[in-house]
This record gives C-alpha cells, sequence and structure tokens, in this order.
C-alpha cells in the first residue's frame, strides 16, 4: 500500500470518529442519575387519578390526543414520578416530542431537565395541541439549525401562580451548544408565554406549582381521561 492510501484511509477513519463524536455530542442526552420503576408511575397515577385510554393510531395528528374532563389534585411529586409520567407518556402517545428525558428536583428548589427533543414529532405535537404559530415557527426555525435529534439540557427555578409561570434560567443546553444567557433573556415572555400555553393545551389548570425541597407541590386541576393514540 503506498503513502497516497494509507493517508487517505486515515483521513477517512478521522471523518469516520468526528462524525460519531459530533452525532454524540449533539444527540446524547446528560444522565441526571434519576432511577425510576413501575412503583413511581404507579404512585403518580394514583395522585393525579387520570384515566387513560388508546385511540387508534391514524395519520390525523388531532385525532391521536383526546382530553376530557376536569378534576382537582392537590399532590407533591418526587423527580422519579415526573420521569415516569414523562417516559410513560413518550411510549403511549406518538406525537409526545421528547424522549428518555428525566427532572430532577434539586433541595435548594432549582429544577433540571434533560432529554432529547424529537424533532420528527414536531409537526404532529402542535397540530395536535393547537399549538400558536409564534411557538411552533420558533421551535421549527431554530430545530432546522441542527442536523440531528438534538439532547436538550435546562437548569433553574420555575413557579407558577394562577396559571401564570415565572423563573430563572441559569443554563440552557441544545446539542453541544450552550445558548447565551442575553438569548434566554431576550426571549422570556415567549418562553413563558408558550409554558403557559403549554399547560392549558393539556387540560391543566394551575393555582400554584412550586419546587422545593426536592419535591414538586402541585395544586390545581387536571383532565379526568386521556386517550392517546400510539
Amino acid at each position: 500500500m503506498n503513502i497516497l492510501a494509507k493517508i487517505g484511509i486515515a483521513l477517512l477513519v478521522l471523518i469516520a470518529v468526528a462524525a460519531v463524536a459530533f452525532y454524540f455530542a449533539w444527540s446524547s442526552p446528560r444522565d441526571l442519575g434519576i432511577r425510576f420503576g413501575q412503583a413511581d408511575l404507579n404512585s403518580a397515577n394514583a395522585k393525579l387519578g387520570v384515566s387513560y385510554g388508546v385511540l387508534p393510531s391514524s395519520a390525523d395528528p388531532k385525532a391521536s390526543l383526546k382530553l376530557t374532563g376536569s378534576k382537582p389534585v392537590a399532590a407533591t411529586f418526587s423527580s422519579e414520578e415526573l420521569t415516569a409520567l414523562m417516559a410513560s407518556h413518550a411510549s403511549a402517545w406518538a406525537f409526545y416530542p421528547v424522549s428518555n428525558a428525566q427532572v430532577k428536583i434539586n433541595k435548594d428548589g432549582t429544577v433540571e431537565i434533560a432529554g432529547v427533543l424529537d424533532t420528527d414529532r414536531l409537526d404532529g405535537y402542535a397540530k395536535s395541541t393547537n399549538m400558536p404559530p409564534q411557538y411552533y415557527d420558533f421551535l421549527k426555525n431554530n430545530a432546522a439549525q441542527v442536523p440531528v435529534k438534538p439532547a436538550f439540557y435546562a437548569k433553574g427555578t420555575m413557579s407558577v401562580v394562577n396559571g401564570k409561570v415565572s423563573g430563572n434560567a441559569q443554563q440552557v443546553k441544545i446539542g453541544a451548544v450552550d445558548v447565551p444567557q442575553q438569548m434566554v433573556s431576550d426571549n422570556y415572555n415567549l418562553i413563558t408565554g408558550f409554558a403557559e400555553n403549554r399547560i392549558k393545551e393539556a387540560g391543566v389548570t394551575v393555582q400554584s406549582a412550586t419546587f422545593e425541597d426536592g419535591k414538586l407541590n402541585f395544586k390545581g386541576t387536571v383532565p379526568e381521561q386521556a386517550q392517546l393514540a400510539k
């Protein structure tokens, strides 16, 4: 084998290694150390008391989700219970927009969330949950900037009082890139408005939601029944 062939093989190996490193840097979610089991899911569902049903698969996203009724809930949830709920919804609904998600509530009241944004589900998620154009365009335009389903990570404080979201983001990371604090600050109203809209479209009303001492304290209402299509 001549020297040019050896150089060519070496370059191909370097390109392959760089591609793998790039993929994992962008698509591998941060492990927050939250481990959950069926008992955590059972506990969370018992506290919420939502009755779940299965809808037939459909090409129409609006036919993939049906929320009915309303019931009061006042309960405390652990990181494990919240993470179990997210995993359950991701497996039960064809257009749940995140996967491999973990939620960690710290003793000081800060909250961390990490996972993967399933960009191929954004269209269906937006249509099935009546997402306003300003939020959908923001998500879609930014998701288009990355070539893979990006991992995400955020840490900060958050609370909800009478449906109004407030908080402070300490760190936001998309894939391998830290989102500048100035960008987060500039879009604060958009972010809180998006969160408030998502809560509403999930059939949830929040009288109060606070994170403290490793727990979420929730008081409000949730749907009586949620039907989902895989």
